[in-house]
């Protein structure tokens, strides 16, 4: 499971916070009336998702039994792990397992055990 983090702070300009307000009986003493400033409100938001920007073969040869891949995401993420990929395979080509290495925004995804003849692809 892929995850990220943001959080939006907000200082606002304090608001008006004493309200007086004179009775006109003589006899009853002004009211005064405290309110809080919201001063300091901080509120966690849920964010877009983030989106991958580029899948791209590193290079190699069509004959190898590896395939790399450079996976960009639009912003840091964490928690990206093999079960987040998969291969498509066509012809009579098998793959044994997929591995992921990075940090970030960028992570290299690696197709191993690659035989038979056909195409692979992430």
């Amino acid at each position: 499971m892929i995850s990220w983090n943001r959080w939006l702070r907000l200082f606002p300009q304090p608001m008006f916070n004493v309200l007086h307000h004179k009775k006109v009986h003589k006899k009853n003493p002004p009211i005064t009336f405290r309110f809080p400033s919201l001063e300091g409100l901080e509120e966690r938001i849920t964010p877009a998702n983030p989106t991958v920007l580029s899948i791209l073969r590193s290079a190699g040869t069509s004959a190898s039994t590896s395939a790399s891949y450079t996976v960009s995401f639009s912003e840091s993420v964490t928690g990206v792990d093999s079960s987040d990929f998969n291969s498509a395979a066509s012809g009579g080509v098998t793959s044994t397992s997929i591995s992921v290495a990075g940090s970030g925004s960028t992570y290299t995804v690696t197709i191993s055990g690659i035989t038979g003849t056909g195409s692979i692809s992430l």
